[in-house]
């Protein structure tokens, strides 16, 4: 499985937190990534107006939305500034170098996706059209600000969810009817101690 992240920020899942159960063990054991591969993608984007000022003008940001084609509005109403649009040629060529190394899962984690989730969406779009298998994208599984906690989301997703589709496969090739027949109740428990119905997963796995 690869990560695919902002230029710059190839290191930031590795780094994490810096959080530590034992504040003073001088021998510090780390867990490992998930991610086998991290390519950095060529774009930015910035919350404009944030590190001037933290409440900014909104009617002038508004305003400006009408004028500068670099100004967006994010899902969360924030208006973001594309500081580098992203480079559609060259993650095409990054990802088919990937799939042709034999990587079929990603993870796609980019700054300010929560709320600007154009790239990240683009990127699925051509891994599609490459052939990649799983492309877990941060924005849609945990829409959140904090790019460490999406970033986890995302690389677990996308570790796992080959995994378990493989389970349910091997699963449903063990009865005679492969689990189609209507009247055939099967769920499985989540994490969070809920049910959920087989096929609905898989579906939503696939």
């Amino acid at each position: 499985m690869a990560l695919l992240i902002t230029k710059g920020f190839k290191d930031a899942l590795r780094i994490g937190t810096q959080s530590r159960p034992k504040l003073f063990a001088l021998n510090i054991q780390r867990p490992d990534v998930l991610y086998e591969e991290v390519v950095e993608i060529d774009e930015r984007v910035t919350i404009e107006g944030y590190q001037q000022n933290p409440a900014p003008d909104k009617e002038s940001l508004e305003a400006a939305l009408e004028t500068d084609p670099y100004l967006k509005k994010g899902v969360s109403g924030e208006v973001i500034r594309v500081l580098e649009p992203l480079d559609e040629a060259k993650t095409r060529q990054s990802l088919q170098k990937l799939y042709n190394e034999g990587f079929r899962s990603i993870a796609v984690c980019l700054v300010h996706s929560y709320t600007f989730q154009e790239h990240e969406l683009a990127i699925e779009r051509i891994a599609n059209e490459i052939g990649f298998t799983q492309i877990s994208l941060s924005s849609q599984l945990l829409p959140m600000i904090k790019m460490t906690s999406r970033g986890a989301s995302a690389t677990a997703d996308a570790y796992l969810t080959p995994v378990i589709q493989r389970y349910i496969q091997g699963f449903r090739s063990g009865f005679q009817d492969n689990l189609q027949s209507s009247d055939t109740r099967c769920e499985f428990m989540q994490s969070d101690g809920g049910l959920v119905n087989f096929q609905k997963y898989y579906l939503l796995s696939t």
